[in-house]
Formats: structure tokens, sequence, C-alpha cells
């Protein structure tokens, strides 16, 4: 799995728990797992809604280098 920054993990899976009010950067760096000479070159970002979930994650922006993904959650 890449460098998480914002994730939590449990026996589930990675998740993202936050304010709902708060508008944050999660980042995920790819880095040690794009083989030798590989790069990032677009991305798509989407959020899952939990059902019954009253207030769901919502992408506001996105963003990439040549290694990392940020989006702006």
């Amino acid at each position: 799995m890449p460098n998480l920054t914002g994730f939590k993990e449990d026996r589930v899976g990675v998740y993202i728990e936050k304010d709902p009010y708060a508008i944050l950067d999660y980042t995920l760096d790819f880095t040690n797992w794009l083989p030798s000479g590989d790069t990032i070159a677009s991305i798509t970002v989407t959020a899952e809604t939990i059902s019954g979930d009253s207030t769901p994650l919502a992408i506001d922006s996105s963003t990439n280098t040549t290694t990392i993904v940020t989006a702006n959650i």
C-alpha cells in the first residue's frame, strides 16, 4: 500500500475520519509502488458514500505530481 496522510485503517479497510466542516488535504505517495521509470500522468479521485451517512465526503479538488496524489476533501 502507498504511504498515506490523513487516512486511518481498520480490519475492513482504509477510511477517512474528519470533522464534517473541515476541508483538508489527503495525500497518497506512490513512490515506492511505481515501477522504475513509471509516473502518474493523470488521476481521478472519488469518494464512496456510506449508507446512512448524513455528512458524506465530497472531493473539492485534486492534484498530482509524478508520484503523489493529493485530494482536498
